[in-house]
């Protein structure tokens, strides 16, 4: 799990919206990471999928909680001011703009499914 501590000393007047990725490693420890993230004052969490990985493990701390909206077809959990978004990426309909360091636009939602330009650059010359 990121080191929230840290995390928040570095930033400590800029609102943090965390983002976690689920593996087999951690899906036990988000209880204690949502408590640890409302004790430290963080608003919003996304709990992540492995894009392209199919398997989903039960998230307990779901387990007695209605979604109190859809963000982008992705249920949104409130546990006492602390908003948690579970983020299904093959679920969801975000549409966004991504402007990729290399100079690279895409409207690919999938940052996976964009173009790179440094390989198109690559290959056309």
């Amino acid at each position: 799990m990121p080191n929230l501590k840290a995390i928040l000393k570095e930033a400590s007047n800029v609102p943090i919206k965390l983002s976690c990725i689920l593996t087999e490693d951690n899906i036990y420890q988000i209880e204690e990471y949502l408590q640890i993230a409302k004790q430290l004052g963080i608003r919003r969490i996304a709990l992540r999928h492995i894009y392209g990985d199919d398997r989903r493990w039960p998230i307990q701390a779901f387990q007695n909680k209605q979604p109190i909206k859809y963000h982008q077809n992705n249920p949104v959990y409130d546990f006492d001011g602390l908003q948690v978004t579970h983020w299904i990426f093959d679920k969801t309909s975000g549409r966004s703009l991504n402007l990729f360091s290399d100079g690279t636009l895409s409207d690919e939602y999938l940052l996976t499914k964009a173009p790179n330009q440094s390989i198109a650059k690559h290959i056309n010359s």
